[in-house]
């Protein structure tokens, strides 16, 4: 014997019969609405992360062309130079690791996987409607020069922490329950 297996049985290899899931019974309407969501969700992490930085060092408008009509119109970036650009996305690292590491785990003990994944989607439209407000933000430079000062750098600190809040925390209760709902195929 042979870990439990007579050697007969190495030998004389019996039929396996493999049964094949057909694509009607593997693509479920639950299957279907969970990976139509997934796609959504990487789609508004990649658009921000492609967005962000294009937004931030696109030139700001003249006094003249700044047509603004609040709440919906917007004209221009904030025209910022490459290395303040590079000060927030490293804003949007220092803040979202430790949120994945330590906050996910809480969060995810405090309201379960489905609650979080829920309660923590709603940032994101609350970042979209929040970042166009940037370039109306009260900056210590006139335009056309690039937008600076506290209150500018507090209005993007806030539109990160939405979107890191967001992201740490929906992405991966996305992952997970997109697995789980595979698994219960």
């Amino acid at each position: 014997m042979v870990d439990d297996v007579e050697m007969d049985d190495l030998e004389s290899p019996k039929e396996v019969k493999k049964y094949i899931l057909p694509l009607r019974r593997l693509f479920t309407r639950n299957l279907c609405f969970t990976l139509v969501s997934y796609g959504i969700m990487e789609g508004h992490v990649s658009v921000y992360n492609t967005l962000w930085p294009s937004f931030l060092s696109d030139s700001v408008a003249a006094p003249e062309d700044a047509h603004v009509r609040l709440p919906f119109k917007f004209v221009g970036g904030l025209g910022m130079p490459v290395n303040k650009v590079a000060i927030s996305l490293a804003f949007a690292g220092i803040l979202g690791i430790p949120l994945q590491f330590f906050g996910y785990t809480r969060g995810v003990k405090r309201l379960g996987m489905l609650k979080t994944w829920r309660v923590f989607l709603r940032g994101f439209p609350l970042v979209y409607f929040i970042i166009p407000y940037l370039s109306v933000v009260p900056s210590s430079t006139p335009r056309p020069e690039p937008r600076d000062g506290p209150y500018v750098w507090l209005a993007i600190l806030f539109a990160q922490a939405v979107m890191m809040f967001s992201a740490s925390f929906a992405v991966p209760s996305q992952i997970v329950l997109t697995n789980l709902s595979l698994i219960h195929i």
